[in-house]
């Protein structure tokens, strides 16, 4: 039609019929969108309870095909609710819940679904891998609308590894039990859940977004609380919130509670984008608080993480911590407002880039270092690849309190394809201790703020020389078995005559901290008679309440238990041979040999006595053990080793200390002078 032109009378009708038609369609189309919506409440209304289908909650009864069952009725009519009513005992499982298709709600308001022991033992692998509600979906198809609500959930993770140690070995016997897995869903919401032991408590994996946590507790875990984790794909995760949840309660073997060390709070990674966290707390834990970082190699972009209002109270000493890495797995775009974590540490290190922290306070600040100041990251001459990613890029810091140090590495970066500087800005910073700039001061300004210590400006040789000197090389040590008339009576009150002729030198050389080092002072003696090897180790500890000895029997696994290390060559020997022994404070006996391990078996004795001060061992070790009774002029080759782990970690000293650790390498190892051999 031309403009202006005036349409006849028959176009104005056929206008009206089209209009009419349109009028039609739309009404149509809305009659469908409403009977849709209603099929769908409808759907959603619809309740399955799982006791109708033949769960019984009474602790005993595998309710697995029960609720199966519930899941696949409520699936077959399009979704609605699947009910676990409340109950005093809970309702236990032996399989995964397996939520496959949308618009399914788990409500279980006052029950508890509780994993059976053993339930997950084997299932190691991705595919068959237990976690106790998984909401699956896939690449190509999705699932959207589902919740779970209300439920606590006991993971049993203990019941099922069988008395594994370390996450390593536990997960090879029963995988990584999550109580919530969460991979190719949208629109998903967990709220008001409780969960109890698990591997890690929840985790929002690939092909997660527009996902929401409010008022989930996670406690006993024995890894993580919670995490993001769309296993290296750039955004294989995104727009996930956490409200008002929590880790709490889950300390460590080393701090009086189950196998295992926990490790942290959150970890937000591989990929994950905008992800926000509000009034989320992490509490008596020996985890650490909440990390960003990218955990994995490949190219994709870890970021746009905001955290407000989170805070740490008794947990582990890292508090914050975003680290990035290469320019293919950068951090970028990470957010803290009025964070707190008054005792413990805040970090960005390894090439974080847009890094901002308004309000809150923290215990220390480390931009571009590890928190501890004798990391093995921070050992140019081990890690020169690491080491040279140290740095930050971009880092605001306003309107914080540190209550402790400050420490910034302000030397220039590289990132694995090419240099930058850092640029770090200090608004209205109160620092109580003290600060070191560590490279070219002009790349922190400061506005306002003040720092009630002193402020150090020094390059990188000054910031390190204590660390590296203390990793110097020594000369080989050598010690004395002196002649005993009579052997000492092995039974770790170190009374015997024995022991008055033999001259006690100190197991010096600590291998990990400086600060602590004469915290764990240790003495070793020697004598010798017609029999063996005699063997006085004093190691003087301040806090006695804290010496652990879990490990049980003989050849136990006492590496993490306060003990004592004793290595021995003949010149007979390999090469390379070495015979070992290991003592805890309680006396638990471990013995092997290079060649067999812990198959080799002694006659050697052994005890142990714990004092005020300290813990005595004695040790006799027949020549027998040895190949036979010395020569005269004969030289032993040997090192002794302290393991103290009275402060949450495990930290070495040892008699020979090259600054690699090398322990079992009998080119390093000192000389034992066997006194009054005769032809």
């Amino acid at each position: 039609m031309c403009r202006g032109r005036v349409p006849v009378a028959s176009e104005r009708c056929r206008w009206a019929d089209q209009s009419r038609s349109n009028r039609m369609s739309q009404i149509k189309l809305l009659l469908v969108t409403v009977a849709v919506c209603l099929v769908v409440e409808s759907a959603i209304a619809a309740v399955y309870k799982i006791t109708d289908y033949g769960a019984t909650a009474d602790g005993t009864t595998d309710c697995s095909p029960a609720i199966g069952a519930a899941i696949a009725a409520a699936t077959a009519a399009g979704g609605g609710q699947i009910l676990l009513p409340p109950a005093d005992k809970p309702y236990l499982i032996t399989d995964s819940i397996r939520l496959e298709t949308g618009n399914l709600h788990i409500v279980g308001e006052g029950a508890t679904v509780y994993l059976k022991d053993g339930s997950g033992r084997g299932r190691a692998g991705a595919d068959d891998m237990l976690h106790i509600i998984r909401i699956q979906g896939t690449p190509e198809a999705p699932i959207e609308n589902v919740s779970v609500s209300g439920l606590k959930i006991d993971a049993n993770y203990w019941g099922q590894i069988a008395g594994a140690g370390s996450w390593q070995t536990a997960a090879k016997v029963a995988g990584t039990t999550r109580g919530i897995m969460i991979n190719h869903a949208r629109t998903v919401t967990i709220s008001d859940v409780s969960i109890h032991r698990p591997f890690v408590g929840m985790t929002f994996g690939l092909g997660a977004h527009d996902c929401e946590a409010r008022n989930v507790i996670v406690t006993g875990f024995h890894h993580d609380g919670f995490g993001v984790t769309p296993e290296h794909v750039e955004r294989g995760a995104s727009n996930i919130v956490f409200r008002n949840c929590v880790v709490a309660d889950s300390l460590s073997e080393t701090d009086g509670g189950p196998s295992g060390g926990r490790i942290k709070g959150w970890e937000i990674e591989e990929g994950a984008q905008d992800v926000k966290l509000i009034d989320c707390e992490v509490r008596n834990t020996s985890a650490n608080g909440f990390y960003v970082r990218p955990h994995g190699g490949g190219r994709f972009v870890t970021g746009n993480v905001e955290m407000i209002r989170c805070r740490t109270v008794d947990a582990g000493p890292e508090a914050f911590s975003v680290a990035g890495y290469t320019h293919g797995e950068p951090v970028r775009n990470v957010r803290l407002i009025d964070c707190r974590a008054d005792d413990r540490n805040l970090t960005v290190r390894l090439n974080s880039d847009d890094v901002t922290v308004k309000g809150g306070t923290f215990g220390s600040l480390c931009i571009g270092f590890y928190t501890d100041y004798e990391d093995e990251h921070h050992y140019r001459d081990k890690n020169t690849e690491m080491f040279g990613k140290l740095p930050a890029r971009r880092v605001v810091i306003e309107d914080v309190t540190i209550t402790g140090e400050v420490r910034i590495n302000a030397t220039p970066g590289h990132d694995g394809a090419a240099d930058y500087l850092t640029d770090v800005t200090l608004k209205n910073v109160t620092v109580q201790g003290d600060m070191y700039i560590v490279g070219d001061p002009d790349r922190v300004k400061r506005q306002g703020g003040q720092t009630n210590g002193i402020t150090h400006a020094v390059t990188m040789d000054e910031y390190l020389r204590p660390i590296e000197r203390v990793n110097e090389i020594i000369g080989l040590s050598t010690i004395s078995a002196s002649r005993c008339r009579q052997a000492p009576t092995i039974d770790g009150l170190a009374g015997d005559a024995a022991w008055e002729s033999a001259v006690p030198q100190e197991i010096l050389y600590h291998c990990r901290n400086l600060r602590i080092r004469d915290v764990g002072r240790s003495f070793v003696r020697l004598c010798h008679d017609e029999h063996g090897l005699n063997l006085l180790l004093e190691c003087l500890e301040p806090n006695m309440a804290a010496v652990r000895t879990g490990a049980k029997g003989r050849d136990a696994d006492l590496w993490y238990d306060d003990c004592i290390e004793v290595f021995i060559h003949r010149d007979a020997d390999a090469a390379d041979y070495f015979r070992q022994w290991m003592v805890s404070a309680a006396g638990v006996l471990y013995d092997g040999d290079k060649d067999a391990e812990e198959k080799w078996d002694s006659a050697a004795k052994a005890a142990a006595v714990k004092l005020d001060d300290r813990y005595v061992v004695e040790m006799a070790i027949p020549w027998s053990d040895l190949g036979g009774p010395p020569k005269a002029g004969e030289t032993l080759r040997a090192n002794f080793i302290r393991n103290r782990t009275t402060d949450s970690s495990r930290w070495l000293w040892s008699w020979q200390y090259d600054a690699t650790i090398s322990f079992r390498d009998v080119a390093k190892m000192g000389t034992v002078v066997i006194e009054g051999l005769q032809d």
